[in-house]
């Protein structure tokens, strides 16, 4: 948990006077995660994570407030078929809150929106020689926001 309040009053040399200035910060943020072996072969990592962010931003008369809340869930298995050959798949699970308000004498201004994204995954590690590894995969996952879909193939070698 963090909170930051700050507050500054400087004399306006637009308008004469002073303008205020005015910032408070809450964030919150935890995370929980397990790993195990279910057998010989196979791995088992199921984790999640929260976090809750609030901006309160003052200049003069004009507020403007932010809220963030999100969330992550993901569960991994893992396969040991060899020395050489390994297996890994899971999916993931993130949601988002965004909350957005612009207060001002002249106007106002509200805005937000929520995302769901889910998502599976599976990639195979083969490793050719003690330096070299291919690592073939496949990404799927679904937007809710932009309500789609989406398949990304991976080749990555190191």
């Amino acid at each position: 948990m963090n909170y930051n309040h700050m507050a500054l009053n400087r004399r306006d040399l637009n308008n004469g006077g002073y303008a205020n200035y005015d910032l408070a910060n809450i964030n919150y943020y935890t995370n929980l995660s397990w790993r195990g072996s279910i057998s010989d072969k196979w791995g088992v990592f199921t984790g999640m994570d929260f976090q809750v962010n609030k901006d309160d931003i003052g200049i003069g008369p004009d507020d403007f407030n932010e809220n963030i809340k999100d969330a992550h869930f993901k569960t991994t298995f893992d396969y040991d078929h060899s020395e050489k050959v390994s297996v890994r798949f899971g999916t993931e699970y993130l949601v988002k809150n965004f909350e957005q308000r612009y207060d001002s004498q002249s106007e106002n201004y509200t805005g937000d929106f929520s995302e769901d994204l889910i998502s599976g995954f599976a990639e195979a590690s083969i490793y050719t020689s003690k330096n070299f590894v291919v690592r073939p995969g496949v990404r799927a996952e679904y937007s809710q926001l932009l309500g789609q879909s989406d398949i990304a193939p991976r080749l990555p070698a190191q």
